[in-house]
């Protein structure tokens, strides 16, 4: 019969504190991790503090951006509003630029126009004018005749009673004629500014002068002034010789002076005053 060996207390013991070593690095390395682990924790949450706020400066700065460029998209939108009323002004500007470009063609076509129409009227008005001299030498002449007839005053006053000899009597013996004083005016065309006295001149005889005025009614001067309009001239003042006035820069070559007679109506009668007065023409 087999007998149980005692136990060995002190190989016990030896394993008892090994296990003993062993449990406590366990322990340790517990701790250890646990602490390491609250460390890391501790710098996670640091870090995710951080971050949080970098993201807050980021979500901040984003936001600042968003501001300006919606800022900057308004001031684009307007500068777009600006630029397209700058191009419509342009487009305006060039159309009307065109148009006037075609009003400034049309308008040197009608100068030239005028101007060659002004170049005939000027060799026209040339061409009439010398063939009024003719005429007006001519009608000097026949004039000058024609007062033969008349030259006996009580003859001539029998022949003023029937009317149908008071238009050949008016052209023959009724001579129009003037006078003038003249001063300076630097505003005027010739520099000098004239008053004219415009009247009829009668036959010498008294007799016949007066029965002559007696039966006219009225003179009238129409100045037929070449570039302003003057308003005719009108006197019935046989006593002043039928007296007109009349103002202007020099003489007029073509004034016609009506003469209204009784029982015979109108006689006109051709006045050249610059041929009167040469010294006092007008430009």
């Amino acid at each position: 019969m087999s007998t149980l060996a005692p136990p060995d207390y002190s190989a016990l013991q030896k394993a008892s504190r090994i296990a003993a070593l062993t449990t406590l690095a366990g322990a340790c390395v517990v701790l250890a991790s646990i602490g390491y682990g609250v460390w890391r924790l501790g710098d996670t949450e640091a870090t995710l503090a951080d971050e949080k706020k970098q993201v807050e400066r980021l979500q901040s700065d984003r936001e600042a951006l968003e501001a300006t460029l919606s800022h900057k998209t308004d001031e684009l939108k307007a500068k777009d509003g600006q630029l397209a009323q700058v191009n419509s002004q342009l487009t305006k500007q060039i159309t009307a630029h065109a148009d006037l470009t075609k009003t400034i063609a049309v308008l040197r076509a009608q100068e030239a126009e005028l101007r060659n129409q002004a170049a005939k009227a000027a060799a026209e008005t040339k061409e009439f004018e010398t063939q009024l001299a003719v005429l007006r030498k001519e009608a000097s002449v026949i004039r000058e005749e024609l007062k033969l007839a008349f030259a006996e005053p009580q003859k001539s006053i029998g022949l003023w009673g029937k009317p149908e000899y008071r238009g050949v009597m008016t052209t023959v013996l009724v001579r129009p004629t003037s006078r003038y004083r003249v001063r300076n005016d630097q505003s005027s065309p010739t520099g000098k500014w004239y008053t004219f006295t415009l009247q009829l001149d009668f036959p010498n005889d008294p007799k016949l002068e007066a029965v002559m005025k007696r039966d006219i009614k009225s003179v009238t001067y129409e100045m037929n002034h070449p570039y302003r309009k003057v308003e005719p001239l009108v006197s019935t003042n046989a006593d002043q010789d039928f007296e007109v006035k009349y103002e202007g820069a020099g003489t007029l070559r073509n004034v016609v002076v009506k003469v209204d007679v009784v029982g015979l109506g109108v006689v006109a009668l051709d006045y050249d005053m610059t041929k009167a007065h040469p010294e006092a023409k007008d430009k």
